[in-house]
């Protein structure tokens, strides 16, 4: 696609979900970095789940994506209890 294409989609429903995702980043970034200044302390975002991939490319803060986080988290919970 053109560049114009991935930025303003090619129909409504992709020009609404870019522009969402868009404006989730922004407000990610924006957000952390006045957290960062009121803790005097970088804090880092963790993003888990497939439907979040959108948003990883966005994010302009300290960030890990691990995309399945929860089933390892819950991998590890039955591990222990075995």
């Amino acid at each position: 696609g053109s560049l114009e294409s991935s930025v303003f989609g090619t129909n409504t429903t992709q020009a609404v979900s870019l522009g969402t995702w868009g404006v989730l980043g922004a407000f990610i970034n924006h957000k952390v970095s006045e957290v960062n200044v009121a803790f005097a302390e970088p804090v880092k975002v963790i993003l888990t789940g497939g439907a979040v991939e959108p948003l990883v490319s966005l994010l302009q803060v300290d960030h890990c994506y691990q995309k399945d986080l929860v089933l390892k988290g819950l991998a590890l919970v039955v591990g222990e209890k075995e």
